[in-house]
């Protein structure tokens, strides 16, 4: 199965987890491809995105993009870039702030 088939279809079964319990957000954390380079798992994820739109628009949810621990993107410009490219206001980025002592 390809990477992109496998990434639309766990993207699915988030919308529909959130349909089921009412969410009207969920939070995705983007990976990089192994098989390819960063810049083409980039593209992926926004072709993914693009792919999802119709069900995320009918689910009436939002997508929170989140760059955690893996560091898929690299800096606030690549998530920028995606955010961009995406060009739809139901994606969002996720800013998840820890402090400790």
């Amino acid at each position: 199965m390809s990477t992109q088939r496998k990434l639309t279809r766990a993207e699915r079964k988030q919308i529909e987890a959130a349909r089921a319990v009412g969410a009207d957000t969920i939070l995705i954390v983007t990976n990089i491809d192994n098989d390819t380079g960063y810049g083409e798992s980039i593209e992926l994820t926004i072709k993914v995105f693009r792919e999802l739109e119709d069900e995320i628009k009918e689910a009436g949810i939002n997508i929170g993009i989140e760059n955690v621990w893996n560091r898929f993107f690299m800096s606030p410009l690549d998530v920028a870039y995606v955010l961009d490219k995406i060009n739809n206001p139901l994606y969002f980025s996720f800013v998840f702030m820890f402090l400790s002592n």
